[in-house]
């Protein structure tokens, strides 16, 4: 990693306006390096020369949302989703972005966030993870359990889903459901590990 640090570093020297290194820098400083506060300052850089990539966009609003500045990081998801809106270059992340911003205060308006994220990417293991709580917070069970049961499907090594449905079907008062999920929890996690 030091040497494609080295590499970009001086190819920025020679083209400091060229927003996809900057872009690449952020990345490498993002969640290689966890250097958050660096990695934003690629973003922005990245975003001064180039202010329409919705890619950019999405990543720095990612890394405004660690760093607990979510008006930032709301901003910049909207503008990366309008962004793709406008050029018909849709992906999912912006729309995983703000259904995770509004999970615990607007569920309803992040399942509208959830469903489009996962019309984008049908196979979008964030996407169905999402889902999957919003529709719980929501107390749509038996929705809750199928965005759990597609995610077991995509990802069949994760106890993750597995446990949710343990706890949805508790919910539901389906004790041998409920008894079948963790089992399964226990078999992924022991097999395979925490996933």
């Amino acid at each position: 990693y030091v040497l494609f640090e080295k590499e970009i570093e001086e190819a920025l020297r020679l083209s400091p306006k060229d927003p996809e290194l900057h872009y690449f820098l952020g990345l490498y400083k993002y969640s290689v390096r966890d250097e958050l506060a660096s990695g934003l300052n690629s973003f922005s850089r990245a975003l001064e020369l180039r202010p329409l990539d919705q890619q950019a966009l999405y990543h720095r609003g990612r890394t405004y949302e660690i760093l607990g500045d979510n008006q930032k990081a709301r901003e910049d998801y909207l503008k990366s989703i309008e962004v793709a809106e406008k050029t018909g270059h849709s992906f999912s992340l912006p729309y995983q972005g703000m259904a995770s911003l509004l999970l615990e205060n607007s569920p309803q308006e992040a399942l509208q966030f959830a469903q489009k994220s996962i019309g984008i990417e049908p196979g979008s293991e964030t996407g169905y993870f999402l889902l999957g709580k919003i529709y719980s917070q929501l107390g749509k069970l038996p929705e809750a359990i199928a965005a759990f049961q597609r995610l077991a499907t995509l990802n069949p090594t994760s106890g993750k889903p597995h446990y949710w449905l343990h706890s949805l079907y508790l919910r539901t008062g389906d004790r041998r459901a409920a008894e079948a999920a963790l089992s399964e929890f226990q078999r992924r996690n022991e097999f395979y590990g925490k996933r």
